[in-house]
Parts: C-alpha cells; structure tokens; sequence
C-alpha cells in the first residue's frame, strides 16, 4: 500500500477550519486505498490517546516545540524542517509515496522538501485553500513574503491542490497542474433534528465577512419581520454592534440578538443543529474569489439553509438559488436585506423543503466519498 504524508500546520483535530478540512481529505485519501499520516501542531483539548482513537485508521503524529527557548526558536526558524523531513526518513518514504503540504511557508522546510522529494523520487502536492491581498496583510513586507512563498516556491511542487476555480487558474496560468476540492464533510457523523419555525433562526458565523452590511440589513427589517427571528452571532461582541449600528438601530435588533463567545468545535455544531439560516456575505475581492467557507457544508449537512453572497465557488458549481440556498447579489445593505426579507417570509412547508434540500446537496456534493475518484486520480496521475 503506497502512503500519503501530510504535512500541516493547525490545530488538529477540529481547532480551526483548516483542520477540519484536512481530516475530511485524510479520509477520502484512506478510503482511496492510502495509508495516510498526518504530521501536525496539535488542538490542546484533546489528549494523544483520544486523537489516534478518533482518526483511525490515519495515524497522527504530532509536532512538538522544544521546550528549550533556543531550540525552539531553531524549530521556527527552520520550518520544523528537521522534525517533519526526519519523519519521513523514519517512515522510509520511497518513490512510490505522496507529500501533501498545506499552511507551511517557511521557504527553507520547503526546498529541503523539493530537495529530498527530487532525491528519493516522491511527488509532492502543495495545498492551497486561500489566496490572500495586501489589504489582509499587517504589513506589505508581509505580503510580499507569503506572496514569494506562494506564486514562487510552490511552482517547485507537482502540482497543487486548490479550494476553488480562482486558485486553479492562478497556478495554471503559472503552468502547474491544479486539483480542485472542496470543504468535505462525513455525512455519516452529522444527525439532523426537526426545525422549529415558530422563530427562523439566523447565523452569522464569522466577524470576517460583510459584518456592518449584514447587521444593519437585519436592523431594516420590518418590526414585525424582527418578531419573527433570532439572530445568533458567533465571535462578535457588543462593542462590535455598538461600532457598526446607530443607537436607534440597536434598539431595534436588541430583542433579537444572541452573542455567543469562541466555541469548541462540538458546541459550534450543536448550536448549527438548531439554526435555520447561515448568513454570509462578502465584499468581491481576491480573498473572497479564492476561499470556500468550510462553515456552509458543515450547516448544510443539518439542513441550515445558506443566505449567502459569492464567495469562491459555491454559488456557481454548488448551490441552486431558491432550491436549496438563498443567493445574495453583492454585499451591500439593500441587497442582503431584499434576501432576508424573502427568508424570514418563507412559509413552513416552503422552509422545510429548502431544509430538505439543503441536507441533499451536502450529502451529494460534499461528503468525502464523493471524492474519493478523483482523489485517487490525482495521486496517481501526478
């Protein structure tokens, strides 16, 4: 059996976005006939026995930072380069296995990688799941940094996987050979429970999308619209409402609001199990064309029904408009209002076959085993 290394920085399992993502591909690698390890920083709320239990059979090996200050700081400086490449030395990597790396953008790991790739013969494949611009970047030094790593050093690779068609386009026309995959998720470890609709209950998962837009769409609402919903907000605080609403307009969501402080990724999905709707927009720009929010599979699976502007490629090869999700056109205030109103006007019969729906497209489109195929192509023809 030929392996898979992957090879990440995050907080593994289910301490961000990215983790999730690469448990979700772990999987359709494994389940495409791989033996698949995965060396990563490691999500503190969970021991070392509960992890290799949990993700069985992909074995997880963690990457620790030395508790001496200066040979952690070496560690850093290095990329861990001498933690992750002495792995797969140990693991007596050959030509016939894979190297998937995703979110390392130390140029130095990255060439001894090329190097020892070239050496032994092994593929390797850099994971792209989003493409930032200056305007996401503290400094434009920064920028330029990640920008060297990305559209330089990873040419070097062979081949890249992407989260959208705007990625694949960015190294094609680099002339490297790109693979695309969305967020997936296992349909089989998501139940659903009945939706109440005596309120409709919305979610804004995220305070980096169009906050200020969306808050005061939802202010516009007509009284009685208010009435009708809850508005859950994850991650944003008072001070946030304060900065993006005026006293009036404060006054009127006030009944309506929910904050919720960071959640463990257990209570996130819990609380996604009772929400209607998931609101997202975002202003176009290069951030939003690259990136697929892994949020909107994992609320589709319980039939949260998406509200949501183009971001990547979900509208355009994944969801319908008015079939299972409610498009947005654009991020401004009106636009999003128009959308909410048509929403929370939803009869419940109509809400649940969006509901229905919604569930349908994530089991199709998104489950990893749909891509379990063409991830065994990519493997293979590279």
């Amino acid at each position: 059996m030929s392996r898979v290394f992957i090879q990440v920085k995050c907080k593994y399992p289910h301490g961000e976005a990215l983790a999730n993502y690469i448990q979700n591909l772990a999987k359709a690698i494994s389940y495409a006939g791989y033996e698949v390890i995965v060396a990563t920083d490691i999500n503190e709320e969970f021991d070392l026995a509960t992890i290799a239990r949990m993700n069985r059979p992909i074995t997880v090996v963690p990457i620790v930072p030395s508790k001496d200050e200066a040979q952690c700081q070496k560690q850093k400086a290095t990329g861990f380069c001498e933690e992750r490449i002495g792995l797969l030395k140990e693991y007596g990597i050959t030509e016939k296995d894979r190297v998937l790396v995703f979110w390392l953008k130390s140029e130095y790991f990255l060439n001894e990688l090329f190097r020892f790739g070239k050496q032994i013969g092994f593929k390797i494949i850099c994971g792209m799941l989003e493409l930032f611009g200056p305007e996401d970047y503290p400094t434009l030094d920064k920028f330029k940094e990640t920008e060297h790593i990305e559209g330089n050093v990873y040419l070097k690779a062979d081949a890249i996987l992407s989260i959208s068609e705007y990625i694949d386009d960015y190294y094609r026309d680099r002339g490297m050979a790109a693979w695309r995959f969305p967020p997936m998720i296992d349909s089989a470890e998501h139940f659903t429970e009945p939706k109440t609709t005596d309120k409709y209950k919305f979610i804004i998962p995220s305070a980096k999308d169009s906050l200020q837009s969306m808050l005061k769409a939802f202010a516009g609402l007509k009284e009685s619209e208010l009435d009708r919903l809850e508005l859950h907000l994850c991650g944003i605080d008072r001070d946030a409402l304060d900065r993006f609403l005026t006293a009036s307009e404060y006054a009127r969501l006030e009944r309506a609001v929910f904050l919720h402080d960071w959640m463990r990724y257990d209570a996130l999905l819990s609380l996604y199990r009772q929400m209607n709707f998931m609101v997202i927009a975002r202003k176009k720009c290069r951030r939003t064309l690259a990136n697929f929010p892994s949020k909107v599979p994992e609320g589709m699976i319980y039939g949260v029904v998406p509200v949501v502007s183009d971001v990547g490629d979900y509208t355009k090869y994944y969801l319908e408009d008015e079939y299972d999700s409610l498009f947005i056109d654009g991020d401004s205030v009106e636009e999003i209002r128009k959308v909410l109103h048509r929403a929370v006007s939803l009869e419940t019969e109509e809400y649940h076959r969006y509901s229905g729906n919604a569930r349908k497209t994530a089991e199709k489109r998104f489950d990893y085993h749909v891509w379990v195929s063409q991830m065994k192509k990519m493997l293979e023809e590279i």
